[in-house]
């Protein structure tokens, strides 16, 4: 799917119109991607990349033993070329559009809570598995895209959230993740859209509710024995 472009969301303050080439430059989104592929240059080249990926990655079990930075880090990290390029490339389709047209504060704010409500939906409904990925992430933002689209633009995003469903089902990619990525987006979306209308509470509400719950998955995994640790 392409970069929605900023007319598809009738509902933001988009100020006056400019030429494509004054639009806001999406830092936030570009920052990301670059530190993404970054990484796993640095990991490949170092021989580090499997440990990186057993040290950072989504593990419940490590999680509820005090690795806190799990939740965040395995957002950063991927498992192949093949894994990096393609969730680079939607990355890049994506973020775009909804970070000019929410702006780079509120664009981060979503990129957390996407994050955070990946790892809430891993840690519950897979918690014996390490997860790696930015697809979470990624799929959060088509979450935020939903509630503040033009109802053209939304008919072409839940078509692109039917295919990643059904390619959510194949060995090796996590559903949960999917799904908790996309449930995080639609509730920071629905939060927008209010906020829009004078009710800017609710952008604390979502924040609340996503981060609490995360947290409450995080101390509820399995037990993992502590010398584990001792590797």
């Amino acid at each position: 799917m392409s970069h929605p472009a900023p007319e598809a969301f009738p509902d933001m303050p988009m100020g006056p119109r400019q030429a494509p080439t004054r639009r806001p430059v999406p830092w936030v989104c570009y920052g990301y991607i670059a530190v993404c592929i970054a990484l796993f240059v640095l990991g490949t080249f170092s021989g580090l990349h499997q440990n990186w990926g057993f040290f950072f990655g989504l593990y419940a079990p490590a999680v509820k033993y005090g690795e806190w930075w799990r939740i965040l880090s395995c957002h950063f990290l991927h498992g192949n070329v093949l894994h990096l390029a393609f969730n680079m490339w939607v990355a890049y389709g994506l973020g775009r559009g909804l970070e000019a047209s929410i702006g780079h504060g509120l664009f981060a704010w979503a990129s957390v809570l996407g994050a955070l409500g990946t790892a809430l939906s891993c840690l519950l409904f897979s918690p014996e598995a390490y997860m790696v990925g930015a697809s979470g992430v990624i799929i959060s933002w088509a979450g935020v895209m939903l509630p503040l689209a033009t109802r053209h633009a939304r008919k072409g995003l839940l078509i692109w959230f039917a295919q990643i469903a059904i390619l959510s089902l194949l060995p090796g990619i996590s559903l949960p993740g999917h799904a908790g990525g996309a449930a995080a987006g639609l509730v920071c979306g629905l939060a927008l859209r209010l906020s829009l209308r004078g009710r800017r509470a609710w952008l604390f509400v979502a924040t609340a509710a996503i981060a609490l719950l995360c947290a409450w998955a995080a101390q509820r995994g399995p037990a993992l024995p502590p010398s584990v640790f001792s590797l």
